[in-house]
């Protein structure tokens, strides 16, 4: 049986509280302070950069037009293919 994330970190706490005089409830302590920065850094934004966008189309090996960034829409803009933006949609073949 797997467990969720919030359920390891509260199993990893009830270990680390209840194994008194174990070696093992330092280790539960750090496991579970592992587990909810991993929580916490799910929360964030998924950063996508623009060579994985659907919007990218490259022109070399740095460089690609941005065709969500041109103004009006149909123009476009060059960027590097390590920029990353807000308006960013994973291509599926990434």
């Amino acid at each position: 049986m797997s467990m969720t994330l919030d359920e390891a970190i509260e199993h990893a706490e009830d270990i680390a509280i209840s194994a008194i005089g174990c070696e093992c409830r330092e280790e539960h302590r750090q496991l579970a302070e592992w587990l909810r920065e991993l929580q916490e850094r799910r929360k964030e934004p998924e950063i996508i950069y623009c060579h994985e966008c659907i919007h990218y189309k490259p022109m070399s090996s740095n460089w690609g037009n941005c065709y969500v960034h041109g103004n009006p829409p149909e123009l476009h803009r060059a960027c590097l293919s390590c920029d990353y933006c807000s308006w960013a949609k994973r291509s599926a073949d990434d």
